[in-house]
């Protein structure tokens, strides 16, 4: 009898739980050390410093969605009747991620048009940087949802035959 499991998919789930859960643990640290800056910076008299909280919300969803996936995952790489959340989950991560990506590279692309006295040139080759930077980053942090939608796809292909 032939097996019916999407290894991939239980590898990715794996790493993807494994990064999920120690990037919720850096970003629950970053956004208690933001809250001191942000409140250093208002006793030194600073005005309208904030931290994005749409931003905040999205980083927070993202890492909840993918470590449910990862789940999901673990628990139904050898069950391709189970593909479907599998999938559902994947697409929600990758929504996400873009919707992350996309605010970025906006983010990214008008920072420097923020900072007083900097030259046109001086603007434009950090601006370069950072959309480099970036599209990079997206590059990378796309790479573990899309495969692990494969995995997800690829299960749920064996429940057909």
């Amino acid at each position: 009898m032939e097996k019916r499991e999407s290894k991939l998919l239980q590898i990715v789930s794996i790493v993807t739980i494994i990064f999920t859960v120690l990037g919720l643990l850096v970003s629950i640290a970053a956004q208690l050390f933001a809250a001191q800056l942000l409140a250093s910076a208002e006793t030194a008299g600073a005005q309208n410093v904030s931290t994005p909280v749409f931003i905040t919300i999205l980083g927070y969803l993202t890492s909840v969605l993918s470590l449910a996936a990862g789940i999901l995952g673990v628990m139904y790489w050898n069950r391709p009747e189970k593909a479907y959340p599998c999938i559902l989950a994947g697409l929600g991560v990758l929504i996400c991620k873009a919707a992350s990506a996309v605010y970025s590279l906006i983010t990214s692309l008008t920072i420097t048009q923020q900072v007083p006295g900097l030259d046109a040139e001086t603007a434009s080759m950090i601006r370069t940087g950072t959309v480099v930077g970036v599209v990079v980053s997206i590059v990378l942090t796309m790479v573990l949802p899309v495969l692990y939608l494969i995995g997800a796809v690829k299960l749920s292909k064996m429940q057909a035959e």
